[in-house]
Formats: structure tokens, C-alpha cells, sequence
């Protein structure tokens, strides 16, 4: 073996044994350190919310009652941030209810209120009542958007649209009714 290859050797063999020490000497030092700062608040938040099978039953107990009144409506069941979790417009209803049956159900959920108690408490303000609608798009004020309340939290709402005001409250009465 030549001398050149055998200092080649041995420098490769020194740098992998520098570089062995330099590694050893980094872990140690941040030994007992956690590997990245843990945030003062936790980082996530567990919350209660509708299930989509709680929500079927509510929209076929809805419908079966609109089905036993005559009635052709849609349904939205929503969680508690009003984000829609299921929705059905039943043959014969017509096309706007469904935005309607939203927005029931949008504003219990977020108002965690019934849409008529929302409404009746807006009646007492006018200034309120006219700039709820320009800064809150989907709120409805009438009869028909019940919250879904379990353990004194908002969880969802059931809104219906399409009948009149005391037969979307009948409708949705009969969605929540099937999941209490």
C-alpha cells in the first residue's frame, strides 16, 4: 500500500470519526431539551358536533311528517357552525326552498337560537334588524330553524323551507323530535 493511499485512508477514516464526534456531541447537548417548543395553548379543540347518520334520521323524520301534512318542503340539517351536513328537496317543492331551509337552520346554528326567536329579538332593534341581513348573508327570521342542543352546546340545527311559517316548524319540530 502506498503512503498516499494510506493517508487517504486515514483522513477519510478521521473525518468519518470527526464527524461521529460532532453528531455525538449535538445530540448530547440538546439532551433533555424537548425537539421543538410546545405551544403555550393547545392546538386543537375537541367539540361535540351532528353526526351525518343523526342528520339522515332528523331529514327522514322531517320529510315523513311534511309527507303526512300535504306538504313538499326541503330539509337542511346543519352543524354548529352552520356548515351544511345534509340536505333534500322533496319532490314537488320548489327550488328556492331549499335555500331557504337553509338559511332556517343556518341561523339557529349560528345564532344558537331558533330563527324566529333571532327574528323577535331583531324586531326590538330596527337599526340591528336592517344591518343583520347586510352583514350576515343566510339569516332567515321566521319560524322553521330550530338548534340541535346536546349538553348545553350548539351541535347542529335542522332548518325547513317551502311550507308556511307553522308548517316548517312542524317539520323541523319532527326532525329534532327524532333524535331527543
Amino acid at each position: 500500500m502506498s503512503l498516499a493511499s494510506h493517508l487517504g485512508v486515514r483522513v477519510a477514516l478521521g473525518t468519518g470519526i470527526a464527524l461521529t464526534l460532532l453528531t455525538a456531541v449535538f445530540v448530547l447537548s440538546r439532551a433533555g431539551q424537548p425537539a421543538h417548543a410546545q405551544p403555550s395553548a393547545p392546538i386543537t379543540i375537541t367539540e361535540q358536533a351532528i353526526t351525518l347518520d343523526a342528520a339522515n334520521i332528523m331529514i327522514a323524520a322531517a320529510t315523513a311528517r311534511a309527507r303526512e301534512m300535504g306538504v313538499a318542503v326541503s330539509v337542511v340539517v346543519v352543524d354548529g357552525h352552520g356548515l351544511e351536513k345534509a340536505m333534500v328537496r322533496m319532490d314537488g317543492a320548489r327550488v328556492t326552498s331549499a335555500n331557504v331551509a337553509y338559511g332556517k337552520a343556518n341561523t339557529a346554528a349560528v345564532r344558537q337560537q331558533t330563527s324566529e326567536a333571532y327574528g323577535q329579538g331583531l324586531l326590538d332593534n330596527p337599526l340591528l334588524l336592517h344591518s343583520a341581513f347586510a352583514v350576515q348573508p343566510n339569516i332567515f327570521v321566521t319560524p322553521g330553524g330550530l338548534p340541535i342542543i346536546v349538553d348545553g352546546q350548539v351541535v347542529g340545527a335542522i332548518g325547513s323551507g317551502g311550507g308556511s311559517a307553522p308548517e316548517d316548524l312542524q317539520v323541523a319540530t319532527a326532525g329534532l323530535a327524532a333524535i331527543q
